[in-house]
């Protein structure tokens, strides 16, 4: 571990010193057997009788020798009791230092069960609101349903009321008053509404077209417009309209219509807007009966649109 390594380069130039300090004790130590081998054999030499020089000389350096030896052997067991007791207190620093590092692994255990057991909870807390929002998705897809289906059934309501409930106006009736030269005749309309709703702004408007017996009746004669202010025709009710034509019969004209040998046609148009808010419009050709005085349907066009 880094903290090991920084202690071992700690000891390192710590070392090198012991080692050269022992050295030197014992150099120190073999130069002081030395000096003591020389000042015996100097003793011997000058203050020892020559018979027992020799036995004085052997024995004495024998036991300067066996104190070196011991006084070498004591250092060396005192420095390496020294070694012991530094590597028992390197060892020591050691284990207070692991001991520290045990104490801050244990502190980052505790810290990461703590963020285990916080992102369990927020795993948790997703997993309910993912739930909540998938009930969310399903009411909302039921509630789709249901305005699928409402929209489903208003519109087969719509189509009903635009079919079987709207309004229908028909002309029940169309007469014209005796035939007279050169004056301005009225002509007396019948309406009524055969539907099941009133029409609101229902507004009428017709011409009377003369044509010789061979003469063919034209498309343009059947764009009549409706025109003038509406009116509100109830359901199941009938609207009686008497207007002055603006056409001038001749004697010719009159005598002809009589004879049959001409045809007097009315052309018309009806609009009014039904329950539906839709404008429905119809437009009818009719032939006039000189017998009768009446005009009969000859050809009638009914179409619709929204309103404007």
């Amino acid at each position: 571990m880094p903290e090991h390594d920084k202690t071992d380069a700690d000891n390192q130039p710590q070392s090198g010193e012991d080692q050269k300090g022992s050295q030197r004790g014992l150099w120190w130590i073999l130069a002081a057997g030395f000096i003591a081998v020389v000042a015996v054999i100097l003793v011997g030499s000058f203050w020892i009788s020559p018979v027992d020089r020799t036995r004085f000389i052997t024995e004495f350096i024998l036991t300067v020798a066996l104190a070196d030896l011991v006084a070498v052997q004591a250092y060396i067991y005192k420095k390496q009791w020294q070694a012991m007791d530094e590597s028992i207190a390197r060892t020591d620093v050691v284990i207070s230092r692991m001991g520290q590092q045990q104490a801050t692994m244990e502190w980052q255990a505790e810290i990461a069960e703590i963020q285990t057991r916080l992102v369990e909870q927020q795993v948790g807390a997703m997993k309910e609101q993912l739930e909540a929002m998938r009930g969310q998705l399903d009411a909302v897809k039921e509630q789709a349903v249901i305005m699928r289906d409402s929209l489903t059934q208003s519109q087969k309501q719509l189509e009903h009321l635009a079919v079987i409930d709207r309004a229908y106006i028909e002309i029940v009736e169309m007469r014209m008053g005796a035939l007279k030269v050169d004056e301005m005749v009225i002509i007396k309309t019948v309406f009524q509404n055969v539907g099941r709703s009133p029409a609101w702004n229902f507004r009428f408007s017709s011409a009377l077209i003369f044509l010789e017996k061979s003469q063919p009746l034209k498309p343009e004669y059947m764009r009549s417009t409706p025109r003038g202010n509406g009116k509100l025709l109830p359901a199941g009710k009938e609207l009686v309209n008497e207007s002055p034509s603006n056409f001038h019969f001749t004697r010719e004209q009159v005598q002809a219509l009589v004879n049959k040998t001409a045809k007097l046609y009315d052309a018309g148009a009806l609009d009014y807007i039904d329950i539906t808010g839709t404008v429905q419009t119809s437009r009818h050709v009719r032939l006039y009966d000189p017998e009768t005085g009446t005009f009969n349907e000859e050809y009638e066009q009914a179409d619709s649109g929204d309103t404007n």
